[in-house]
């Protein structure tokens, strides 16, 4: 895949973080996989990051490297298991593990592999659940200190969630931009050239200085990011209008395919929508200055859409690349 401008900046970019308005939307998984074996391929990628804990992703890292017993992309997804589990174990990403270790499988032996990393706190109702192994290739050290990190930060998170949602947001940035910047130093991107993929929601990517949250003091991974490393940094955002997509109706039930309605009148995506294109890549600083935006996690309720999943933000701010898609359709699970 060629980058096409604007996307040609994230070439020049060493940490590029690329998001998505929902966990279950097809296109905003094959926009990232597609941006990241390009980048992989011309800027020296050397790990790809996911919004998912370090002992769920150890086991994918194992297998890109050669390392592990898994004889499939889709049996190292096994320890994704983690609400909503469709956000990484679903078709696309199977594509990508499964190409991510053919290229590292075709590299010369001496030369370094590109691993795949969790970044996110780890749940302390599944300590114990997963036996971890390092049997990849890596740092030892390094894989058990993060590993102890994301589950200091995911009983911290646990404490405070009840008490205050913005500070165990705040708990969950830090942590993710640490675990971020600690990847990107252990392949030597402080050192030398070397460059970070990472995949999570648009609501992480994003800087949050540029939404509302800022107003009640949430942060976000990529505000945090953007205050380290500055002109290094690219924040991808992708959205649509309309279409279908992957999610449950509350927290912990199945998956479903579900309708996603049109984006409100005036919103950001309606904007784009008027402008008649099926595919938008545009550094997004020309937009309005204030409008309202769209983000869905794991669960949609449409009856319930315009006060759970829009709020406030000045997208020129808040990304510096955005990709839109017209209509955009529901991600393949593969439980």
């Amino acid at each position: 895949m060629e980058l096409e401008p604007p996307l040609d900046r994230l070439a020049r970019a060493r940490l590029v973080l690329i998001g998505g308005a929902t966990h279950g939307t097809d296109e905003f998984h094959r926009e990232r996989t597609d941006l990241t074996r390009a980048l992989i391929a011309r800027a020296g990628v050397r790990a790809v990051a996911i919004e998912a804990s370090w002992d769920e992703a150890e086991r994918i890292d194992r297998y890109v490297r050669g390392g592990g017993d898994d004889r499939s992309a889709e049996r190292a997804l096994g320890d994704l298991r983690r609400f909503p589990v469709w956000m990484w174990r679903n078709a696309v990403v199977e594509e990508f593990v499964a190409w991510l270790r053919g290229h590292n499988d075709a590299l010369p032996l001496d030369a370094p592999r590109v691993g795949l990393y969790g970044i996110d706190i780890h749940d302390p109702e599944t300590a114990g659940r997963l036996t971890p192994k390092d049997d990849g290739g890596g740092d030892v050290a390094f894989a058990a200190e993060r590993r102890g990190r994301a589950a200091l930060a995911g009983s911290e998170y646990r404490r405070w969630l009840p008490r205050s949602a913005v500070h165990a947001a705040n708990v969950r940035a830090h942590h993710m931009a640490d675990a971020l910047w600690a990847v990107f130093d252990q392949v030597g991107g402080t050192r030398g050239p070397a460059s970070v993929v990472a995949w999570a929601h648009n609501g992480h990517v994003g800087d949050a200085r540029a939404t509302e949250f800022a107003r009640r003091g949430e942060r976000s991974l990529g505000q945090l990011i953007r205050l380290r490393a500055g002109a290094d940094t690219a924040l991808v955002g992708c959205t649509t209008y309309r279409g279908t997509l992957t999610a449950a109706r509350d927290w912990e039930e199945p998956a479903e395919e579900m309708q996603l309605r049109p984006a409100r009148r005036g919103s950001y995506e309606h904007v784009l929508h008027r402008q008649g294109l099926r595919r938008q890549v545009l550094e997004p600083a020309g937009l309005p200055a204030r409008r309202l935006e769209r983000a869905i996690g794991g669960v949609y309720r449409p009856p319930d859409e315009l006060y759970a999943t829009y709020f406030n933000a000045r997208i020129g701010d808040q990304f510096d690349v955005r990709v839109h898609h017209a209509e955009t359709h529901a991600l393949r699970s593969l439980l």
